[in-house]
């Protein structure tokens, strides 16, 4: 199993352990990385459905109908040319939205983030936060 998996496989069950103890916190996963710490929740991203590769005459043609239909976002593209180019799934980095950034004092917020999973050191299932 890859680490990706693994991960995806943790976030999907820290949801569902919060969902049935009805809690309503931040449902986030906190990556230990040698930069600092980096929270955010797992975007699950959805698989690009072209059925075409990316020297087909109509390739152009399904993709911008999937853009008219709204189905298309960089990551998505991203690992689809990945996919399309190496024949081989990408495993090696996690989608990550509502992100924050912590390195010492200072702390740096986006709406989403790429954390390559070679960088992790370790996981807390939820947020890290100083104790009271």
């Amino acid at each position: 199993m890859s680490l990706k998996t693994y991960i995806s496989n943790l976030a999907f069950s820290v949801n569902m352990i919060k969902d049935l103890n009805e809690e309503q916190e931040n449902k986030v996963l906190t990556f230990l990385t040698s930069y600092g710490q980096i929270e955010g929740s797992i975007r699950e991203v959805e698989k690009l459905d072209v059925k075409s590769d990316l020297n087909d005459e109509n390739f152009n043609k399904k993709l911008k109908n999937i853009i008219l239909e709204k189905k298309l976002n960089a990551f998505s593209l991203a690992e689809y040319i990945y996919e399309a180019e190496t024949g081989m799934d990408q495993n090696f980095v996690i989608y990550l939205d509502n992100v924050k950034i912590k390195q010492g004092i200072n702390e740096i917020q986006v709406n989403s983030f790429v954390l390559s999973a070679n960088q992790i050191i370790g996981i807390i299932p939820g947020q890290l936060s100083k104790p009271i």
